[in-house]
């Protein structure tokens, strides 16, 4: 059976990425998503690229700076 994910009170099967075992969204959904995370919990979340599986994860972790 597929995993779920509760998003935005709609219940839609989630994917994962295999490298870092975090939820998969396009980017899209990962703005929606990171907007409802602070709607609800009022936890700020970044975006980001994932440079392995090409989607789009969300973080609380500030954004490195590359030198």
């Amino acid at each position: 059976m597929a995993r779920r994910k509760w998003f935005s009170g709609v219940r839609q099967p989630a994917e994962y990425c295999q490298w870092h075992h975090k939820v998969r969204y396009d980017k899209i959904s990962a703005v929606t998503a990171a907007n409802a995370r602070w709607r609800d919990a009022h936890e700020r979340l970044r975006i980001y690229e994932c440079p392995q599986c090409g989607g789009w994860h969300l973080t609380s972790q500030l954004e490195r700076d590359h030198d």
